[in-house]
């Protein structure tokens, strides 16, 4: 079966694939849920999920592995790998997604090192990483730096490791695309000194979904000559939902309705706010509030009603307004 070839919207039916989008449809969920700030750009179109699942799957990327996610710094595809236990690298030239990274990261307990750098000039060793992956960046870099940045790649890259790069593909794809078989052999494979994993690159698809070959992705599998070396992992095997993940550290869907019924709430009191809780309240219990200012008295909803009593009050409000 060919691997290195173009975006396919029939490859997202193998059965092998879907537990895999499965995966990151969780874990895409479950960094939503934290509100913090994650790259959400493209994450739920078939695109994104089709050079994902394949970087993961073609790649035999393993949990006892060390990996780069070379410009992918805040990117579910970052996350999915280190939520399952692998130790991550990843490296940005936005300081803001780094930032963020940091953060987030911190936030569910993952064991993740986030660096503000370029990728064609990685501070790291040689022969640092099993997996290296660069997912949709190398076509951000001028065609005349991707040489570079494909060489510095393949330099931290174990022996017997695998390079997984992804690409925008046609005349209408994004900064410095690849429109042809050789451009890719010229930019990728002839500098990175590697060897192409299984069959040569073509632009090869059987449905291009909604696209077509003036834009879609790519994908590349390239291996680095040598015999791979990882640890055994000694501990019990057990499938869980995020094994690296913090889970106590994931705010729960009440925690953020509550949330989002608050900041609705402040916006609405003078409006709505007041009717709707005398429709919930005791008169008694009306009475006592009925004097306090707006924002008093949303302290006092806060401080007081349980995340379960929010949700429900929440459904009330947007049933009204």
């Amino acid at each position: 079966m060919r691997i290195n070839k173009l975006a396919d919207l029939q490859d997202m039916h193998q059965l092998a694939r879907k537990p895999i989008l499965k995966r990151l449809a969780d874990l895409r969920a479950t960094l939503e849920e934290t509100g913090l700030g994650f790259s959400d750009h493209l994450q739920k179109h078939w695109l994104r999920m089709w050079e994902y699942s394949s970087a993961i799957m073609e790649s035999r990327v393993d949990v006892r592995m060390r990996v780069l996610d070379a410009g992918g710094t805040g990117t579910v595809f970052s996350y999915y790998l280190a939520a399952e236990g692998c130790r991550v690298t990843t490296v940005d030239i936005d300081r803001k997604k780094v930032d963020d990274a940091v953060a987030l990261s911190k936030h569910l307990g993952l064991d993740m090192i986030h660096r503000l750098e370029s990728i064609t000039e990685l501070s790291d060793k040689d022969a640092s990483y099993d997996r290296v992956f660069c997912i949709s960046v190398i076509e951000h870099i001028n065609a005349e730096n991707q040489p570079r940045a494909v060489t510095e790649l393949a330099r931290v890259l174990k022996p017997g490791g695998i390079l997984s790069i992804t690409f925008d593909y046609g005349t209408y794809a994004a900064d410095s695309p690849f429109i042809s078989p050789e451009e890719v052999d010229e930019r990728i494979i002839e500098p990175s000194g590697l060897t192409v994993l299984g069959d040569d690159f073509v632009p090869f698809s059987q449905d291009l979904g909604t696209h077509s070959e003036q834009y879609t992705f790519g994908c590349l599998f390239l291996k680095k000559n040598g015999e791979s070396k990882i640890p055994k992992k000694r501990d019990a095997f057990v499938i869980e939902k995020f094994p690296a993940v913090n889970q106590e550290r994931i705010r729960t869907k009440e925690f953020v309705l509550a949330n989002s019924f608050y900041e609705t709430l402040r916006s609405v009191v003078p409006m709505v706010g007041r009717p709707l809780l005398r429709t919930v309240l005791s008169e008694e219990s009306y009475r006592k509030i009925e004097n306090l200012n707006d924002s008093d008295l949303i302290g006092l909803v806060e401080a007081s009603l349980s995340p379960e009593e929010v949700v429900c009050l929440f459904d009330r409000l947007y049933g009204r307004i």
